[in-house]
């Protein structure tokens, strides 16, 4: 028995529906940045020659001092972690791998991008800007910081732990291509200060347990003997600073980051909502 004028279903092009979603996602995106008025106020970099001078100063006399007083005994330091926590060190030394950063990022983005806006009022589609904008803006900076860390590592050449029985541990190479000589600043500190820092001028309520993570994090370089101290400071300062100037530029465009009357950067009021609004309860608060 044959079946006549039977209708064929044909089920839906998902990816060329998600393609259609994304183009109009990004042309939203696009019309919401265009739409932002550049806040003229106050610059990127507001300080003075004289205060960027005296704090290149102050951070070099501390570099200064901690390397004569911590950097020769960076094998001593590396003993004092127990057995016990031999384990967690080494995990939050590979978190400065970056590569849960990247990940978690890189899907928040695509989720923004992809997921459908069409029923979603002005303001969840502003939301969900702006949590796909705090997201890149992790990235970002967490990107630019280990590329920089990448370069001065090149550029100085100091010789890492490893070869300070034969070098010492003041010993560089200018320009060196050896990865042996490329301790100064430590990259994966970087990473994770970056990221640290950048969470936390995002949410500054948790400002301070943060960067206390991110600063113990960071130590768990020369627990494992692959840095010294300095490196760790080098890195901390390289990637808090790097986070700090791309959110005063985005201040500057009233995206993620606002500056309040004083200059200071803070997110933007409803930056904490765009998190965690999940789509049923922004769409009501659309409309």
């Amino acid at each position: 028995m044959t079946l006549r004028n039977t209708p064929v279903i044909v089920p839906p092009d998902m990816s060329a529906r998600r393609s259609s979603t994304a183009k109009k996602n990004a042309a939203r995106f696009r019309a919401l940045l265009g739409a932002r008025r550049r806040d003229r106020r106050f610059v990127v970099l507001s300080a003075s020659v004289q205060d960027i001078a005296i704090a290149l100063l102050a951070f070099g006399g501390g570099l200064v001092l901690l390397a004569y007083a911590a950097d020769p005994h960076v094998r001593t330091i590396a003993a004092l972690p127990p057995d016990a926590l031999r384990p967690a060190v080494k995990f939050f030394s590979w978190l400065g791998e970056g590569i849960l950063v990247y990940v978690l990022c890189v899907v928040l983005i695509v989720f923004s991008v992809v997921r459908d806006l069409s029923d979603h009022g002005t303001r969840a589609r502003v939301h969900d800007f702006t949590r796909a904008a705090a997201a890149l803006y992790v990235f970002a900076a967490v990107v630019v910081a280990g590329l920089a860390a990448a370069l001065l590592k090149f550029i100085i050449g100091r010789a890492r732990p490893s070869l300070i029985e034969e070098a010492g541990p003041y010993a560089f190479d200018i320009f060196g291509p050896s990865a042996k000589w490329a301790s100064f600043p430590s990259g994966h500190t970087t990473t994770i200060m970056s990221c640290a820092a950048a969470l936390a001028l995002l949410l500054p309520r948790w400002r301070v347990p943060i960067l206390i993570a991110g600063v113990v994090f960071s130590c768990s370089r020369v627990f494992i003997g692959a840095h010294y101290p300095t490196d760790v400071l080098g890195g901390i300062a390289l990637g808090a600073l790097v986070s700090w100037l791309f959110a005063r530029a985005l201040a500057q465009r009233r995206v993620v980051f606002r500056f309040d009357d004083e200059g200071r950067v803070k997110p933007l009021h409803y930056l904490g909502q765009a998190f965690t609004l999940a789509p049923k309860t922004a769409r009501k608060t659309a409309r």
